[in-house]
């Protein structure tokens, strides 16, 4: 039986490490930022604190779970001790302004991929916890927030990302990833719950190859469109090798399917980091939420990964 061992344990030790460190999330860009420019076209009081420093707040707070009184004392008491005339804001300025940075994730990775691999997961927002539901039975309604992705399989950083309700299909928002993909991409690969027409024409029209396993009792189509071959050859593929399931895994290790298990890798880490939960509570903050979490994700992702193997 194969087993995944990693070669270099000490520097991944290491990186894990720095991970913690305050230095990379309070740097000394920050600092100089922290202090809102003056904008001489601005109409109104104008803002004590720029958006670097409200980033920065947040990002300390969903990385060390502080609630925000918490983290007003931390930041001050971190400023004593580094001797820096800063003062940090209110904790009720930080929670409103922190739902106006979501233009600051239109671009979460500076990553060039070849290849996106995509999928979703959901999130707690509201309802009791799993002990109480076991206890007591539900009580009230639990709701969630449905949070999609799309990965570089190399780098395992998120390049593109949606927010939606937890009714909103995976088919549906496929062409919105496709759509916000780099132009680098060439080849995008999601679960079977993609394997719709809308994602195949999307992919074609961004240059991309869509790799989806294709639904079970999937047929042949007929036509001239050149969306259509790509699905096509799929299911000649699975029909020659055998058309069982042996060898729907075979055409999966031939075309390089099997690179979709790094999204689930990539939500659990995330979700074993920031915890299954959200502590927003409108839909804006919590879209802000999950990007800056993503974006934290993806600067703790660029400090070091592990360098496995399978044996």
């Amino acid at each position: 039986m194969s087993q995944y061992k990693v070669r270099n344990w000490s520097q991944y030790n290491e990186f894990l490490k720095k991970r913690g460190s305050l230095s990379l999330w309070i740097s000394e860009d920050a600092i100089e930022k922290w202090q809102s420019p003056k904008d001489p076209h601005f109409i109104g009081a104008p803002q004590q604190y720029s958006d670097d420093a409200i980033l920065c707040l947040m990002a300390l707070k969903v990385v060390y779970h502080l609630p925000y009184r918490q983290l007003i004392g931390f930041v001050g008491s971190i400023f004593a001790l580094m001797k820096i005339a800063l003062k940090v804001p209110h904790f009720t300025t930080v929670g409103v302004r922190a739902k106006l940075l979501g233009k600051h994730f239109k671009k979460l990775s500076k990553v060039r991929p070849t290849d996106l691999v995509f999928d979703s997961s959901g999130f707690k927002i509201y309802g009791e916890g799993e002990w109480k539901v076991r206890q007591h039975g539900k009580q009230k309604r639990r709701r969630w927030r449905k949070f999609h992705i799309g990965i570089c399989p190399r780098t395992q950083e998120v390049i593109v990302a949606e927010v939606t309700g937890l009714e909103s299909a995976d088919c549906e928002i496929g062409p919105k990833l496709l759509k916000k993909a780099p132009r680098s991409v060439k080849k995008a690969i999601g679960d079977g719950a993609y394997d719709t027409w809308t994602c195949y024409r999307t992919a074609h029209d961004k240059g991309q190859k869509l790799i989806v396993p294709p639904r079970e009792g999937a047929i042949f189509h007929e036509g001239d469109e050149p969306w259509l071959i790509a699905r096509n050859d799929a299911i000649c593929q699975i029909i020659g090798l055998g058309n069982d399931e042996e060898a729907i895994a075979l055409w999966k290790k031939l075309v390089g399917y099997n690179k979709r298990s790094l999204v689930e890798t990539s939500f659990s880490r995330y979700k074993g980091i920031f915890g299954p939960k959200l502590f927003s509570r409108s839909f804006d903050n919590q879209h802000v939420e999950l990007m800056l979490k993503t974006q934290v994700l993806n600067k703790m992702t660029a400090v070091g990964m592990p360098d496995g193997i399978m044996t």
